[in-house]
């Protein structure tokens, strides 16, 4: 079972090869995200309190001025599965779409009840672009970012097999 513990900012240390980027402006969407909401998902550090997801929450709280994060270690992992960790956490979150029509309808419930929908992390632009296609009756089944997998016979299974695998991931 996972353990919460509470670590001092300044003791927390980036992963210093992270590829994933954080404008200003996605670390003011998570800023306000947890000034709303609450820091409700605790960093990932490994045994010396370097992040392994969570660095767009660590450069929030920075930016609050947070003395503490809640955090979790991950201490089973093996410096590959780490690394590997880092990328797939960014990476699967962005393989699948949102159904459009459940979207547009928890953003109208939203809109009606006067919150306020920026902090959804839908910008303007795109929810201007999604509530003219519901006016205008375009409305795509799906809005979806997400590559087809690669063949099974291309796919890799947990245990390594390469083929009869439709869970695995290259």
């Amino acid at each position: 079972m996972l353990e919460i513990i509470e670590i001092k900012i300044q003791d927390i240390k980036p992963f210093p090869n992270n590829a994933k980027k954080h404008p200003l402006e996605q670390i003011e969407q998570i800023r306000r995200s947890i000034a709303e909401f609450g820091m409700n998902d605790p960093i990932a550090i490994d045994e010396q309190n370097v992040v392994i997801e969570g660095h767009g929450r660590l450069l929030a709280l920075k930016a609050m001025r947070a003395e503490s994060a809640p955090c979790i270690r991950l201490s089973h992992l093996s410096e590959e599965q780490k690394r590997a960790y880092i990328l797939a956490h960014n990476k699967l979150t962005l393989n699948s779409g949102f159904d459009t029509g459940l979207l547009l309808s928890e953003l109208d419930f939203l809109r009606d009840g006067g919150f306020d929908v920026s902090l959804t992390g839908f910008d303007a632009v795109e929810m201007e672009d999604l509530f003219r296609e519901k006016n205008t009756g375009k409305v795509q089944e799906e809005i979806s970012t997400r590559k087809r997998l690669p063949p099974k016979s291309r796919r890799r299974c947990p245990n390594g097999a390469t083929s009869g695998c439709s869970a695995g991931i290259d």
